[in-house]
C-alpha cells in the first residue's frame, strides 16, 4: 500500500515537569518537527501544546481534546499529526487504540519523527501498537521506581513532598519545618479534644468563630474533616507514615492498607507523644452513629436552607416518650453548611415529618388540577411556541434531506470519470464537507427542541 501523501499537519507536544529537566522539553520537541516538517515540505496548519500534563491518560490534556475537536470539524481539512515521541501522545495503551481508530475515521495519519513511525502503512500502525505497549511497560516501571524511592525516604525517616500539614512549612529539599503561628491552633485542637473533651462541633465552632487567629492552611472555614484530619495526623507527633492509601486517584479510601510504613521522623514534633498515644485511644474508643436503615428523607439535598440556600441534609436524634418511656428517633432537616462547619450559618431545623406533608400536599394539589395540561404547556412553551417549533423542525428535517441528497450526487460524481471532467474532485470534496459540516449543525439545532416535541409521527 503506497503512504499517503502529507501536505498539511498539526504538530502536539508535551511534557511533564520532570521530563522538561530531562531534555524532553517543549521547545526542543517543536524545534525537530518543524525542522522534519520543513525538510518534507509539509504546512503546519496548527500547534498544539499541554505542558506540565501526565502521559497516563488524555483526560487533562485540554490543548490535545482541542486538536481532536478541531479535527472532527475538519477546520483544517489535515493530513497528520505529527509528533516528537509516542509517549507524548499518551503511555495508555487503550487510549492509544482509541486514538489511532480516531484518526482512521478522519483519514488522518500519525506520524512520530524520533521512533521513525508513519501509520499511513500496515507495519507502520504495527510498530506504533508495538512501542505503544513498551511505552506503557516504561511508565509502569517508572511509577514502581518512584513507588519504591519514596518508600526509602520514608523509612529513612524523611518527608515525600506534597502540601505540608498545618503547623509546618517547607524548608531546604523537601524537610518540615515548624510553623509557629499554625502549631498553636495545632496544639490548640489536640487539647481541646483530649484534655478538655470537646466535641468535633464544638471544636468547628469555636475555630470559625475565631478564624482570624485559627486559620486552616488555605485560609477556608473548618469542618468536621478538617479537625479529624489534624487528630489523626501522626506527623504531629513526629512519625512519618506513607502508603496507608494506594493508588488514591482511581481507588480512593477503598485502596487504604494496613501495610504502610510509619517510623520516627527527622522533623520536629508539635506535641507529646503522650497526648498522641491518649488522643488515638480516645478516637477508637468513639461509638461510631448507629446506621438506621429504614429511616428514609424524602427532600434530602432538595430543600434549601432560607438564609444563605445551601442544601439542608437529613438529621436526627433520640428521644423518650414520657408517656411510655420508649425512645423514638425524631426526624428533621437541617443546613449543610452548619452540619458541616458550624457557626458558618445557623441550624434552620425544620421537622421532617412537617415539611415532607406540606410537599406531598403540594405535589398532590397540582397533580389533581384540570388545568394540568396547560400548565405544563405555559411552563414548558405555549402552544403557539410549539406550533412554531414543529414548523421550525419539520422544515431543518427536510433541509436536512435535500443536503443527504446533495451529498449522494456528489459521490456519484466522485466514482463517475465523465462527471470528474465537469467539476474537479477537490471541489466535489469541499462541497462534501460542507454538506457534512451543515448537517452536523443543524443535528445540534435538533438537540435544543423539548425532547417529546413530535413530528411527522415519530419522537425526537
Amino acid at each position: 500500500m503506497d503512504k499517503k501523501e502529507i501536505k498539511t499537519a498539526y504538530i502536539y507536544t508535551r511534557v511533564s515537569t520532570e521530563e522538561q529537566a530531562q531534555g524532553f522539553s517543549l521547545e526542543a520537541q517543536a524545534d525537530d518537527i518543524k525542522k522534519y516538517c520543513e525538510l518534507h515540505k509539509i504546512h503546519i496548519a496548527g500547534e498544539y501544546c499541554d505542558a506540565g500534563i501526565t502521559g497516563t491518560s488524555i483526560d487533562k490534556r485540554e490543548s490535545f481534546k482541542q486538536m481532536l475537536r478541531d479535527i472532527k470539524t475538519h477546520k483544517d481539512n489535515i493530513d497528520a499529526v505529527i509528533i516528537w515521541k509516542l509517549s507524548r501522545i499518551s503511555r495508555n495503551m487503550m487510549d492509544l487504540v482509541d486514538i489511532v481508530r480516531y484518526f482512521e475515521e478522519h483519514n488522518i495519519v500519525i506520524i512520530s519523527i524520533t521512533d521513525r513511525i508513519d501509520t499511513s502503512g500496515v507495519m507502520g500502525k504495527f510498530f506504533f501498537y508495538l512501542v505503544g505497549a513498551f511505552a506503557e511497560m516504561e511508565r509502569e516501571n517508572i511509577v514502581l521506581q518512584a513507588k519504591n524511592g519514596m518508600k526509602k525516604r520514608a523509612e529513612e525517616g524523611k518527608w515525600n513532598g506534597g502540601s505540608p500539614p498545618l503547623g509546618y512549612d517547607y524548608y531546604n529539599d523537601r524537610e518540615l519545618v515548624v510553623n509557629e503561628k499554625e502549631a498553636k491552633t495545632v496544639r490548640l485542637i489536640f487539647d481541646l479534644y483530649s484534655n478538655k473533651g470537646w466535641g468535633y462541633s464544638r471544636i468547628c465552632q469555636f475555630l470559625n468563630r475565631n478564624l482570624d487567629q485559627y486559620a486552616t492552611k488555605n485560609h477556608k472555614s473548618w469542618s468536621y474533616a478538617t479537625v479529624k484530619q489534624v487528630l489523626d495526623n501522626p506527623t504531629y507527633a513526629g512519625y512519618i507514615r506513607w502508603g496507608k492509601q494506594q493508588n488514591w486517584s482511581k481507588e480512593r479510601r477503598k485502596g487504604t492498607t494496613k501495610e504502610y510504613v510509619l517510623v520516627k521522623g527527622k522533623h520536629e514534633p508539635i506535641i507529646s507523644e503522650e497526648l498522641w498515644q491518649r488522643t488515638q485511644e480516645l478516637r477508637q474508643g468513639k461509638k461510631a452513629p448507629e446506621k438506621l436503615k429504614n429511616m428514609h428523607y424524602l427532600l434530602s439535598g432538595l430543600a434549601k436552607c432560607p438564609q444563605y440556600g445551601a442544601s439542608m441534609i437529613s438529621q436526627r436524634t433520640q428521644r423518650t416518650r414520657k408517656s411510655d418511656g420508649a425512645k423514638f428517633w425524631y426526624r428533621f432537616y437541617g443546613c449543610s453548611q452548619w452540619a458541616n462547619k458550624k457557626a458558618i450559618c445557623k441550624p434552620n431545623l425544620v421537622k421532617a415529618d412537617l415539611l415532607e406533608q406540606q410537599v406531598l400536599e403540594r405535589i398532590r394539589t397540582f397533580a389533581r388540577n384540570p388545568r394540568l395540561p396547560e400548565l405544563l404547556a405555559e411552563r414548558l412553551g405555549k402552544a403557539e411556541d410549539i406550533a412554531e417549533l414543529e414548523k421550525k423542525l419539520k422544515s431543518m428535517e427536510k433541509k436536512v434531506a435535500k443536503l443527504k441528497n446533495d451529498e449522494d450526487k456528489y459521490y456519484d460524481f466522485l466514482i463517475d470519470p465523465e462527471k470528474l471532467k465537469i467539476l474537479k474532485e477537490e471541489k466535489i470534496q469541499e462541497k462534501i464537507r460542507q454538506i457534512n459540516s451543515e448537517m452536523e449543525q443543524l443535528t445540534e439545532e435538533k438537540k435544543n427542541f423539548p425532547p417529546r416535541l413530535k413530528t411527522s409521527g415519530t419522537i425526537l
